[in-house]
């Protein structure tokens, strides 16, 4: 039988992992599973729904969009 913990796992996506900074070290970098990359200190954005976008934004210097 599941606990709470196994139902949590299966409904809620992992915490994305690491994967670097930006901004001279200010902003940390963060992809999920599904290959979606964040960026964030205080407040994490969506930096951009797939790694490819991510690293077109990253050297072009399109900023992070808020999420409400």
């Amino acid at each position: 039988m599941a606990d709470a913990h196994d139902m949590a796992r299966t409904v809620s996506p992992p915490e994305p992992c690491p994967i670097g900074t930006r901004d001279r070290g200010n902003q940390y970098l963060a992809m999920a599973e599904d290959g979606v990359v964040y960026a964030g200190m205080d407040h994490v954005h969506l930096l951009a729904p797939t790694p490819d976008e991510a690293l077109c934004r990253l050297t072009s210097r399109i900023r992070p969009e808020a999420t409400p």
